[in-house]
């Protein structure tokens, strides 16, 4: 049996949406898009700063493939990408090329809040739809 091998490096983030229940809308290089629950590290050390739902959602990538919040907690991209939960029915066909090129170009910060709240009212739905 062959055993098919591990890639030498996971995908970078290149999106991330906070939610109200504390779990991450993680966008990947690869065009995947996953759910990571940071519940269970928001009472532990220092991520317990994570708890004020405001400050939760100031987390923004890093630069680096992964995401931060402005007190500098973070969490490992091969963590982020090896323990979250695909959600099949986000993922689109994602050119990270393209998007690198193009980031928000000729559009209006109402326009990139509006995109940011449509993720989330998406997220809510599949939420709602698995319980």
């Amino acid at each position: 049996m062959r055993v098919k091998p591990k890639p030498l490096k996971n995908p970078d983030v290149v999106a991330v949406v906070p939610n109200d229940d504390y779990t991450l809308l993680l966008t990947f290089a690869n065009g995947e898009v996953k759910v990571y629950d940071m519940k269970p590290w928001i009472d532990k050390g220092v991520f317990r700063e994570l708890q004020n739902p405001g400050y939760f959602r100031c987390v923004r990538l890093d630069g680096g493939g992964s995401i931060q919040w402005p007190h500098e907690q973070d969490v490992c991209p091969d963590t982020l990408y090896e323990k979250s939960v695909p959600v099949e029915e986000l993922a689109e066909p994602f050119d990270y090329t393209k998007w690198r090129q193009n980031l928000f170009e000729g559009m209006t910060g109402r326009e990139i809040s509006n995109m940011a709240m449509e993720r989330r009212r998406k997220m809510k739905e599949i939420d709602k739809s698995t319980t």
